[in-house]
């Protein structure tokens, strides 16, 4: 069988790891130990798959750094108080990432997270050796930016019509189409489908588990 994709690029919180509350949660708790007004849940699901700044930069826009660099280091105490993957896999998803490398499938992270929150979940959850490269937003530019998703590619060699970029917010989508790359979105995350529905993507699924089938069916016969 003949791959549409040799590439498969995972946002991580929302998308493989089901921690949207626990995050939301975490910044709530970090906005309270400052004196910053407190901001709806819905807020800051929105911001879930930024950088850490870009969304509070969202959240607080006009902000002084000095109070928002204050808001991100109580944060990130406030995450690292918790291990940083206290939130579980999304059901199916290790097994399911291990029969997409047993398949002959690349696989790669993009995210918003911390470079330390990202190597310690993956370590934590014993899947670090299925990824063959990631980039967190420390690294390179935040999403909705395609840098990230372009220093993927140029890693590895492949161009962007052999990678398919999946996951769970408005973000993923909007990177993927400024990389001229394929996306799929996930319903299991930050944003709702109404919002999704303002980007373009070749399918949508409940869950990245439903991906796996749905790869199946797009390889092509030699």
């Amino acid at each position: 069988m003949t791959k549409q994709y040799q590439l498969l690029i995972f946002d991580w919180d929302g998308t493989l790891m089901d921690s949207a509350a626990d995050i939301v949660a975490n910044i709530s708790a970090a906005i309270k130990q400052t004196t910053l007004p407190a901001r709806s849940d819905e807020q800051l699901r929105n911001t879930i798959g930024l950088g850490i700044m870009e969304g509070l930069e969202q959240l607080y826009p006009g902000e002084s750094q000095t109070a928002l660099l204050e808001l991100q280091n109580a944060f990130k105490q406030n995450h690292f108080k918790v291990s940083a993957s206290s939130s579980p896999l999304f059901p199916g998803t290790k097994n399911m990432l291990k029969k997409l490398n047993e398949a002959g499938y690349w696989l790669a992270v993009a995210t918003g997270k911390s470079k330390r929150g990202l190597k310690k979940a993956l370590a934590d959850h014993d899947i670090t050796h299925l990824f063959h490269t990631t980039r967190t937003a420390e690294e390179t530019c935040s999403k909705p930016h395609p840098q990230m998703l372009h220093e993927i590619i140029e890693e590895l060699d492949i161009t962007a019509a052999q990678a398919l970029m999946i996951g769970d917010t408005t973000y993923d989508l909007e990177m993927a189409q400024n990389a001229n790359m394929d996306a799929v979105s996930l319903g299991c995350g930050a944003h709702t489908l109404a919002q999704l529905d303002t980007f373009s993507r070749i399918a949508h699924f409940d869950y990245v588990t439903d991906v796996i089938e749905w790869l199946a069916r797009h390889s092509t016969k030699p």
